[in-house]
């Protein structure tokens, strides 16, 4: 049996794991840092006695309280072990929390640091605080403070108590004062602040850190702040957050007209400037790579001009001219770094309606150019295209010979449709179908083509893994498609004016088909007809799909998981509605459902499914879905209680932060005779 390490290492080892950063405990920002704690410090107390006896002193001594259940739990551990209590130096109270606080201030005489939330709702109680904050001494109080708060009873009650205790206590010597600029415009919080510092000058305080902004457009000091200059045993007033440099020199000017304030006042300057280094003078006649090979050398200072230009990192960067002069430059160096930046300065293209000519008259001037060019993305709002943009996308198609992508550009919250010329297609196939891997387009005619196009031109794009189609221009193709096309297709998306590609692909073999994106409505007979036949064919072989979330059909007899029973991924697009995921048979695979958005509670109805039918669900994403951070947010948040529902059938809710819910702390409603309980 190995022997017991002492309590003094096992406190080493625990202390990390336990420990409370000051800045986090004084942290004054209107989202509090422990809304997002997840991790219980406790459980270290269960893993043997030993552990137990030690930690303990360590898990109390920083103690936070962000709920009325955790303060009744702390009160009642108090009252049953009273030494416990002593354990406690420093107090975080986000809330009023009841006449429990008055058992847990009672029961903490050592309190050293307390850090108190002026954030106090109507529908809070602070007895407890108002009974028992006269009973400690803190050498250090730190206020918090709320702008949506508004002042009601209770705050008026706590307001009036930590008033007076700012004057009795005589071990309090530093304060954490919450305002600043962004008390103007707003009446209630211009009356705390000026209260506060009022009361603060016949106070003992040595240190007052001022935790507001006093950074904005026209920086300057508040009077309010200045009052507390007045304050006789003072000694320093710390401006908690650094003074940008723009704005340094006014507020250094306000700073100076109070030499009280002068003499006071500590701060810091957060400096924008970049530190440059400057080259060494020495000459050197040292030359890189002098004894290798001319291959070694060109296979090394390409890879230094790849990450030179900024080409490692960006998935789409701008086109050449638009490049930032130190790119450019490199290829100013000589004649050999010329030769070898050229492919990377033109590899990718941003097509964009201003610089189409440039495109052109480039292409037409320098058609060996085309050669360097690997991916197009198209930044083209709008139906149609313009004269300048169908003559550019044609000169691209038809000098690229070695393009792989064809894409409208990544860009968020730009609208791009990807529009290529009915012309620009053939084109495509001829000169890239065997080097496009990439095709994202919105066939474009104007005005609307009623020739139709040969089916058989998408057969030339034989490197094909990823094809986004959305054309209402008819296809033909006498037989179909060779059943051996797209033999590396992986990706396939299908808008609302694409459905006929669907039709088209049905007898086609598709072995590598992966991931399936709907983006179309189904609106008569023909589309869902077309579309039922290609997953009857193909649905087994998808994996993630992305829909609609009212794509089903309205007689349910049109059900996507039934056609496609190996999907582990499902992406509604739009809000997290359950209809088009109906199922006659519980669905095996499904792991993963991702939304946009979590409906309005008028609208939850529509949300609600059967967790039976789903036994692999894990994962309910939700991009646009904030968790309330406070005890007033989650008990009035309509997704917490489904969150917690779901998570007792093993399946989380989770943010565009990839977080899911914790549940909290509770206190159940007490049985009839009983008493009441904590969960």
């Amino acid at each position: 049996m190995a022997p017991h390490l002492p309590d003094e290492i096992i406190s080493e080892i625990l202390s990390p794991f336990l420990h409370v950063a000051d800045e986090l405990f004084s942290d004054t920002s209107n989202i509090s840092p422990f809304s997002n704690n997840a991790r219980s410090s406790s459980k270290s107390l269960l893993v043997c006695k030993q552990w137990f006896r030690v930690a303990t002193p360590l898990l109390y001594k920083v103690v936070i309280l962000r709920s009325t259940a955790q303060a009744i739990a702390l009160a009642a551990t108090l009252k049953a072990v009273p030494e416990l209590g002593r354990f406690i130096k420093k107090l975080r109270v986000e809330g009023g929390y009841g006449a429990c606080m008055n058992t847990i201030l009672k029961s903490s005489p050592n309190i050293r640091d307390l850090c108190l939330s002026f954030a106090i709702w109507s529908t809070d109680n602070t007895s407890g605080l108002c009974k028992g904050l006269p009973l400690i001494n803190p050498r250090r109080l730190v206020i918090v403070d709320n702008l949506d708060v508004r002042n009601n009873k209770h705050l008026d009650a706590l307001e009036e108590t930590v008033f007076a205790c700012l004057l009795s206590w005589n071990n309090l010597r530093i304060l954490g004062f919450p305002y600043g600029l962004s008390v103007f415009g707003h009446t209630h919080w211009m009356l705390r602040a000026s209260n506060l510092s009022e009361t603060l000058v016949d106070s003992q305080l040595h240190t007052i850190v001022l935790n507001g902004d006093f950074c904005r457009r026209e920086p300057e000091i508040p009077r309010f702040i200045l009052s507390l200059c007045n304050i006789p045993a003072l000694g320093t007033l710390q401006f908690k957050r650094p003074f940008p440099q723009r704005h340094y020199h006014r507020l250094l000017a306000h700073i100076d007209l109070t030499p009280r304030l002068k003499l006071l006042a500590q701060y810091t300057i957060d400096s924008e400037e970049t530190k440059t280094m400057s080259p060494d003078s020495t000459p050197s006649h040292f030359i890189p790579m002098q004894s290798a090979s001319e291959e070694t050398q060109e296979i090394v200072w390409k890879r230094v001009i790849f990450f030179a230009m900024s080409m490692g990192t960006a998935s789409a960067p701008p086109v050449p001219w638009e490049r930032s002069p130190p790119s450019l430059g490199i290829l100013t160096v000589s004649k050999y770094f010329h030769r070898l930046a050229l492919p990377y300065l033109y590899e990718c293209i941003r097509l964009t309606p201003e610089n189409c000519p440039k495109i052109t008259r480039l292409l037409q001037d320098r058609p060996d150019l085309g050669s360097f060019i690997r991916r197009v993305f198209t930044c083209h709002s709008g139906r149609h295209l313009k004269a300048d943009s169908i003559n550019a996308i044609l000169s691209l198609c038809r000098h690229a010979h070695n393009l792989e992508v064809f894409a409208p550009h990544p860009f968020e919250g730009y609208f791009t449709n990807g529009s290529l010329p009915v012309e620009g297609l053939a084109l495509l196939a001829a000169n890239a179908g065997h080097s496009l891997q990439h095709l994202s387009v919105h066939l474009d005619s104007e005005p609307p083509s009623q020739v139709p196009i040969s089916g058989s031109v998408l057969e030339s794009f034989i490197a094909l893994r990823v094809l986004a189609w959305r054309s209402s221009i008819t296809m033909t193709g006498g037989h179909g498609l060779h059943p051996d096309s797209f033999q590396s297709l992986h990706t396939l998306s299908i808008h609302s004016e694409g459905t006929i590609i669907s039709r088209l692909l049905t007898d086609v073999r598709l072995p590598c088909l992966r991931a399936l994106d709907l983006q179309l409505y189904i609106t008569g007979a023909t589309d869902k007809s077309g579309l039922v036949g290609f997953l009857r064919v193909h649905g087994h072989k998808v994996l993630r799909l992305s829909i609609f979330p009212n794509l089903s059909g309205p007689s349910g007899d049109f059900r996507i998981l039934d056609l496609c029973p190996n999907l582990t991924e499902v992406a509604l697009l739009g809000p997290c509605y359950f209809g088009a995921l109906i199922n006659s048979a519980p669905h095996n695979s499904l792991t993963k459902i991702s939304a946009r958005q979590i409906p309005d509670q008028r609208d939850m109805a529509e949300m609600a499914f059967n967790p039976a039918m789903f036994p692999a669900l894990r994962d309910i994403h939700v991009d646009c879905l904030a968790w309330p951070t406070t005890e007033r947010d989650i008990s009035k948040s309509h997704v917490v209680p489904m969150a917690e529902a779901l998570l007792r059938h093993n399946i989380k809710i989770t943010n565009g932060e990839g977080r899911s819910w914790t549940p909290r702390l509770k206190i159940q409603r007490a049985a009839p005779g009983g008493r009441r309980s904590r969960a």
